[in-house]
């Protein structure tokens, strides 16, 4: 056997070896995320001012490698829908922390980290508004079995965190 067909052998199982070991379920605290992936959740908001009926819609799944959570919202207005937030959960191995960064349809970039106790997931946010404004928001994910979680928005107001609203979101099946 000549050396260039043993190389690239060798270089193929190399490759093979190396794809397998990157797409295993990550085995860091990003794994404690993994019950909001897989599904469509939904939550209800108050009706709009003209008594539309209103609410949200998010979705979440592995990145293909699997070191990433990704996400997607729709605010819904009736029959409506309309884009609201994307973006992605990673594992920091240097920090072993666990990180989010998001941009909504007006073109704020939300960046943060996730820290956990029990089953609420603590987010320490800062929103940069397009006009170049930050704000310092922190969300608290809690999560009440495999259908449901709710998550409470706080904003710094006067040095204390303020509840400015809080989410109850229920895992649902959409039809085809």
């Amino acid at each position: 056997m000549s050396r260039i067909p043993l190389l690239l052998l060798i270089l193929a199982c190399s490759f093979t070896a190396l794809a397998e070991a990157t797409n295993q379920p990550p085995a860091t605290g990003l794994a404690s995320l993994a019950f909001l992936t897989g599904g469509t959740w939904r939550a209800d908001l108050p009706p709009g001012s003209d008594g539309q009926k209103a609410g949200i819609e998010a979705r979440f799944e592995w990145t293909q490698n699997h070191q990433g959570i990704r996400f997607d919202s729709e605010w819904l207005a009736g029959e409506r829908k309309y884009p609201y937030t994307s973006g992605v959960y990673l594992w920091n191995p240097q920090l072993k922390q666990i990180m989010i960064s998001y941009s909504d349809a007006d073109g704020a970039l939300t960046t943060g980290t996730v820290s956990q106790a029990d089953e609420v997931f603590e987010h320490d946010l800062q929103v940069i508004y397009p006009s170049g404004k930050i704000e310092k928001v922190q969300t608290k994910l809690t999560h009440a079995g495999s259908s449901s979680f709710t998550n409470a928005i706080y904003r710094l107001k006067d040095g204390q965190w303020d509840k400015f609203v809080e989410v109850h979101y229920n895992k649902v099946k959409l039809e085809p």
